[in-house]
C-alpha cells in the first residue's frame, strides 16, 4: 500500500497529537499549603511521578529533535522504490489495456494508470515532502518543548507542595 505525502502528514499530526496527550501532566495536583492536613507520603509521591513526567518529557523532546536530513534521504530512498513499482504497474497495466475486451475494463484500467501516474508525480516531487516533513518536526519540537515545560512547571508546584508539607510537619 503506498502511502501519499497527505497521508504521511496525517500520521505525523496524529503521533503530534497523541505525544501531546501522553506528555502533558495530570490534573492531580498534590495537596496545597491552605489544607488543615498535610500528607507527606502522597507530597513525596508526587513528587516521584513528576520527576519521571520530566524524564519521560526530556527523552521525548531529544526524540523530536531528529534530523530533517536524515528524513529526506529515508523518503528519497521510499521515492526510489516507489518509483520502480509504479513503473511496473504502469507496464502491467498498459499489457492489460491492450487486451482488454470491453469498453469498462479499458477505462478502469485508464483510472488505475492515471492513479499509478500521480504516484510517480508525487514521489518524484520532494520540495513538497520536505515542507510537509519541515511543517511536522517544527509541530513536533513544539509540542514537546511545550510538555516539557509543563512537566517543569508541574514538578515545581510539585516540589514546593512537598517542602510546605515538610516545614508543617516538623
Amino acid at each position: 500500500m503506498r502511502h501519499t505525502v497527505r497521508q504521511h502528514l496525517r500520521r505525523t499530526v496524529a503521533a503530534t497529537a497523541l505525544t501531546v496527550a501522553v506528555l502533558t501532566p495530570t490534573a492531580a495536583t498534590p495537596a496545597s499549603a491552605d489544607e488543615t492536613t498535610c500528607d507527606a507520603v502522597a507530597a513525596t509521591a508526587a513528587v516521584t511521578s513528576a520527576e519521571q513526567a520530566v524524564s519521560d518529557a526530556r527523552a521525548a523532546f531529544k526524540a523530536a529533535n531528529r534530523p530533517l536530513g536524515r528524513l529526506v534521504a529515508a523518503k528519497r530512498h521510499e521515492a526510489r522504490v516507489e518509483l520502480a513499482q509504479s513503473k511496473a504497474a504502469l507496464r502491467t497495466l498498459a499489457k492489460e489495456s491492450r487486451s482488454a475486451s470491453t469498453r469498462d475494463g479499458f477505462e478502469a484500467l485508464r483510472a488505475e494508470a492515471r492513479a499509478e501516474r500521480r504516484d510517480v508525480a508525487e514521489a518524484r516531487s520532494l520540495l513538497t515532502y520536505k515542507r510537509a516533513t519541515l511543517a511536522a518536526v517544527k509541530a513536533d519540537r513544539a509540542a514537546a518543548r511545550a510538555g516539557l515545560a509543563a512537566a517543569k512547571a508541574q514538578l515545581a508546584v510539585a516540589r514546593s507542595a512537598a517542602a510546605t508539607c515538610g516545614s508543617d510537619a516538623s
